[in-house]
C-alpha cells in the first residue's frame, strides 16, 4: 500500500462514518461524486470543501469544513474554498502543521455565531506546544454582532498568511488577534470601510499581543506585517501590545475619526513601523513603549504622541503635523523628519537634520545635551538679522547655576521702513534653555527701555520698545532650582 492509501484507510477508519450514505454516493452541490473516503484521500493532494458537502446557500457548512478539514490535515495536503459565501456558527480549529488553506476567487466565511470567527489556535490543539509552517491565503471573513474576533491566531510558528479580510464584527471586537505569534509573514490584512461591509466593523483591526497570564511573556515576536490596511474602526487601528522585534512595513491606519491609528503599548518594545500612511484619525500615533523605531511615516493633519514610558524612540524621516514628546521621556532621537509643530518635553531628546514645514525652514540641530557656558547661535526669525561689524551676534547659553543668558545686537528689516508689528519673535530657544514659567525683560530698543517676553514653550519675542535696533546683551533669565 502506498503512503497515500495507507493514509487514507487510517484517516477513513477515523471519519467515514461522518458521511452519510448521500454523501458517499451522491455529489454535493458542485462537487463529484464521494464513493469512498479512502479512495478520496488516497488520489488526492487538493481537497475540495464541495466534495466534502459545502452547499454555499446559508445551510450551516460547519460539519462539511471539519470533514475537509481532517481529510487534508491527515493527508498533508492542501484546503481549498471555491469562490462562495459559506455560513457557520462555530469555527472549527484550523490549525495544523503545514496545512495549506487556499480561497479560490471570492471567498467569504459567513460565522452566524458567537466569539471567533476563525480559529488557528496551536496552544488549545496541544497545550504547551506550537503549530508550524502553515499558509493561509485569500480568504474573507464576514462577522456579526457578536463574533469577538474576526481571525485569531494562536501559538502558531512560521507561517504565511495573506490576502485576508474582515467585513464584519462586533462594535468592540478586533478584526485579527495574535497571541505567541512567531516569524510570521503577513501580507494584505484588511479591515476597511472601502468595500462591502456588512453591519459594522470591528472597534480594533488589529491587535498583536501574548498568551493570557500567567504566560505573558510568550508575545508576539519577530513578524512581518506587510501592506495592512485598517480603515473606519471606531477604537484603534493597530495595537501592539505585548509584541517585541516585529516589522510593520507599509499600509494604511486611517479614518478612525473617534480612535487612533497605531498604539504602542508599555510591553511592546524593539519594533520598526516602516513607511506607514495615517490620516484623518483623531490621534495618529499613541506610543507608551520604549526603543520602537518609525520610519519614514506619513502622520499630517493629527497629533502623535509619545509618552510615559516611551524612551528611546527613533523617528528618521518621517513627515509630521503635531508632535508631542510628553514629560519625563528619555532619549528620543529625531533624525530627518519634517514636522509643522514640535512640542518637546522630554529629556535629552536629540534633533539632527529636521525641519520646520510651519515656517519652511531647518530646525536647530541638538545633541540632546544640555550645555553650559557654552554659546550657542540661534536661528533667527524671518526678517531678523545680527546688525553686524563690531556688534556681538545673536546668542544664547546657560550657566552652570541654571540661568540662560542672552547676547547680540539686531535689526528687523521692517524697521528700515518704519513699520512696528509688535509683538515680534526675535527666535525660539530649544528644549533644555526654556524657563519654567514667563519671563518679562527689560531690554534696550535703539537706546531706549524695550521689553522682551520669553515664553515657556522657547519664544523669545520683542513686545515693546523699536524695532531698528535690538541689544540683548546682558540680558539673564534665573530662576530658582528646586
Amino acid at each position: 500500500m502506498d503512503r497515500r492509501g495507507f493514509l487514507g484507510f487510517a484517516a477513513g477508519s477515523a471519519w467515514d462514518g461522518g458521511l452519510s450514505r448521500a454523501e458517499r454516493v451522491s455529489p454535493p452541490a458542485g462537487g463529484r461524486v464521494i464513493r469512498s473516503t479512502t479512495e478520496y484521500l488516497a488520489n488526492n493532494a487538493v481537497f475540495n470543501v464541495l466534495d466534502f458537502g459545502a452547499r454555499r446557500d446559508g445551510s450551516d457548512d460547519g460539519p462539511a469544513i471539519g470533514r475537509a478539514l481532517a481529510a487534508a490535515s491527515a493527508a498533508q495536503g492542501t484546503l481549498v474554498f471555491p469562490a462562495g459565501t459559506y455560513s457557520y456558527a462555530q469555527s472549527p480549529n484550523f490549525a495544523r502543521d503545514d496545512l495549506e488553506i487556499l480561497g479560490q476567487g471570492r471567498v467569504t466565511l459567513r460565522h452566524t455565531g458567537r466569539g471567533v470567527g476563525f480559529l488557528a489556535d496551536g496552544w488549545v490543539r496541544r497545550p504547551g506546544r506550537k503549530v508550524w509552517n502553515m499558509r493561509i491565503e485569500n480568504l474573507a471573513l464576514e462577522g456579526n454582532a457578536e463574533t469577538s474576533i474576526g481571525f485569531f491566531f494562536r501559538s502558531v510558528h512560521h507561517g504565511r498568511f495573506a490576502r485576508l479580510r474582515v467585513i464584519g464584527g462586533a462594535p468592540d471586537g478586533e478584526g485579527f488577534r495574535t497571541e505567541f505569534f512567531i516569524a510570521n509573514y503577513c501580507e494584505g490584512w484588511g479591515v476597511t470601510a472601502n468595500e462591502r461591509v456588512v453591519g459594522t466593523l470591528p472597534g480594533t483591526g488589529i491587535t498583536l499581543s501574548s498568551l493570557a497570564a500567567p504566560r505573558e511573556n510568550y508575545s508576539t515576536v519577530d513578524c512581518t506585517l506587510v501592506n495592512c490596511i485598517v480603515e473606519g474602526c471606531a477604537r484603534t487601528g493597530l495595537f501592539l501590545d505585548r509584541a517585541q522585534n516585529n516589522m510593520i512595513r507599509g499600509g494604511t491606519f486611517e479614518d478612525l475619526e473617534t480612535g487612533t491609528g497605531l498604539v504602542v503599548g508599555e510591553m511592546a518594545s524593539g519594533n520598526v513601523v516602516d513607511g506607514v500612511f495615517l490620516e484623518h484619525n483623531r490621534l495618529h500615533i499613541d506610543c507608551r513603549g520604549p526603543q520602537n523605531q518609525f520610519i519614514a511615516l506619513s502622520a499630517m493633519k493629527g497629533l502623535s504622541r509619545f509618552h510615559d514610558k516611551a524612551d528611546f524612540s527613533r523617528l528618521i524621516g518621517g513627515r509630521f503635523a503635531d508632535l508631542s514628546i510628553e514629560d519625563g521621556v528619555r532619549d528620543v532621537k529625531l533624525l530627518g523628519i519634517a514636522a509643522r509643530r514640535i512640542s518637546d518635553r522630554g529629556l535629552r531628546t536629540q534633533r539632527l537634520g529636521c525641519h520646520d514645514l510651519a515656517a519652511d525652514r531647518p530646525i536647530p540641530d541638538h545633541d540632546g545635551g544640555v550645555r553650559t557656558n557654552r554659546w550657542q547661535v540661534p536661528a533667527l526669525a524671518e526678517s531678523w538679522v545680527n546688525a553686524g561689524g563690531d556688534a556681538t551676534p545673536a546668542g544664547f547659553m546657560r550657566d552652570a547655576d541654571g540661568s540662560i543668558r542672552l547676547r547680540g545686537r539686531l535689526t528687523h528689516a521692517a524697521g528700515r521702513s518704519g513699520k512696528r508689528r509688535l509683538p515680534l519673535v526675535v527666535f525660539t530657544l530649544p528644549e533644555g534653555y526654556r524657563p519654567a514659567y514667563r519671563h518679562r525683560l527689560p531690554v534696550l530698543a535703539r537706546g531706549k527701555l524695550g521689553v522682551l517676553e520669553v515664553e515657556t514653550g522657547g519664544n523669545v519675542l520683542l513686545v515693546q520698545g523699536a524695532i531698528q535696533e535690538l541689544s540683548l546683551d546682558g540680558v539673564v533669565i534665573a530662576e530658582e532650582r528646586a
